[in-house]
């Protein structure tokens, strides 16, 4: 199996305690990809996937193309929590 970086361990343990805490959870998980090793996921009960690559991050969905990229956020930290309160945000939001 891959190694996942620190930033990709982090992020999804914040992303799925958050989901959590809101009654929602991370399914059909799977380590994906051939040049760069990355997370993939659902976010159960939604329409909306998730992706944690080394240094960055997205959510997309039916209508949703959010990306968190390294360049946009003075921190890793600040990207990932930025990631996570919009991920979390669209979950809230979405109809399965």
């Amino acid at each position: 199996m891959p190694d996942l970086t620190e930033f990709q361990s982090k992020c999804e343990a914040a992303l799925a305690a958050s989901l959590a805490g809101v009654g929602a959870k991370l399914t059909d998980r799977e380590i994906a990809g051939s040049r760069e090793t990355y997370i993939r996921a659902k976010i159960g009960g939604t329409d909306l996937e998730i992706y944690i690559y080394s240094d960055e991050a997205q959510v997309q969905g039916l209508g949703v193309a959010e990306r968190f990229e390294a360049p946009d956020f003075d921190t890793s930290d600040l990207l990932c929590e930025a990631f996570v309160r919009k991920a979390v945000a669209l979950a809230e939001n979405a109809v399965a």
